[in-house]
């Protein structure tokens, strides 16, 4: 088993030219995420295309990382809070970091019930995507998505604390201390803790 991050198409393709037929599973991760100007074409970047037409021998797969990620963090809560009769619903939620992954994960929690606050460090973008979190989720879902700026005061009393940046260690001793008793950390992100 064997990883690597590609930042152009090119390096896709000549990843894919060295392990055809050498294993027999390739995986790519479909989300467009490269620059335009790394692609190949002009048109947007898009790896899985390129992978696609590259590969002849090994059995191609292709996923996206973030619901993945998602799905698996969704399944470890239900494991880490199956003692408690009503579950996820109800509990106090906080998601440090509201990009992709964190907006994903903010919409499945909040449809379970939950009480989800999510964090951003601009206001505007942040309060778009409250309020799309807020619009999309069931009709019927009466728990709802709130947000803030501040890290520190999302955690405040939270059961449960999600970090899913990249690379930034938002998760520091004085917001550990700031949870609930027996609050649940997850690190989903790069480095959150």
């Amino acid at each position: 088993i064997g990883g690597v991050i590609v930042y152009s198409e090119k390096q896709a393709i000549d990843i894919a030219k060295m392990v055809d037929g050498k294993v027999q599973y390739i995986l790519v991760d479909a989300e467009k995420k490269i620059p335009n100007d790394m692609s190949l074409s002009g048109e947007p970047a898009n790896v899985e295309r390129s992978v696609r037409e590259t590969i002849h021998d090994s059995t191609l797969w292709i996923y996206k990382g973030n619901d993945l990620s998602v799905e698996a963090v969704d399944a470890l809560l239900t494991q880490l809070t199956k003692k408690l009769i009503q579950g996820i619903g109800g509990s106090y939620i906080s998601i440090l970091g509201a990009g992709n992954l964190g907006s994903k994960l903010a919409l499945k929690l909040v449809e379970r019930g939950a009480h989800v606050t999510i964090t951003r460090r601009k206001q505007d973008v942040l309060d778009d995507i409250v309020r799309t979190l807020n619009y999309i989720k069931p009709y019927y879902t009466t728990s709802s998505v709130k947000g803030t700026t501040s890290n520190e005061d999302a955690a405040k009393g939270a059961e449960i604390l999600i970090g899913t940046t990249q690379g930034d260690p938002v998760i520091t001793a004085k917001i550990v201390e700031s949870l609930a008793d027996q609050a649940i950390i997850v690190d989903v992100g790069k480095g959150t803790l």
